[in-house]
């Protein structure tokens, strides 16, 4: 929620998401969040990090850019996705 409150008021659309532990927040619970202390900013919730990246693409113009925030094991899932779809478009 700390990180949220720093965040949301810079960005119109927040993807939440999480991996496999114990310590991950819950999307749900920061979802609820944003939508009570932050009605202005869209979240929307995926299902891993690999859907986070297509939704954020999603809500990202062609010369925008993504931050991707979080502990560094995400941040390692998400630029591993990166790559992966970089060596598909060639």
């Amino acid at each position: 929620r700390t990180m949220l409150r720093i965040l949301a008021p810079i960005f119109r659309n927040i993807v939440l998401t999480a991996y496999d532990s114990p310590r991950a927040a819950e999307t749900s619970e920061l979802a609820k969040f944003l939508a009570r202390e932050f009605p202005n900013t869209k979240a929307a919730e995926a299902i891993d990090p690999a859907h986070a990246l297509t939704l954020a693409g999603a809500f990202t113009p062609p010369d925008g850019l993504i931050l991707a925030t979080g502990s560094i094991y995400l941040a390692g899932e998400i630029l591993a996705q990166c790559r992966r779809e970089g060596a598909r478009k060639g």
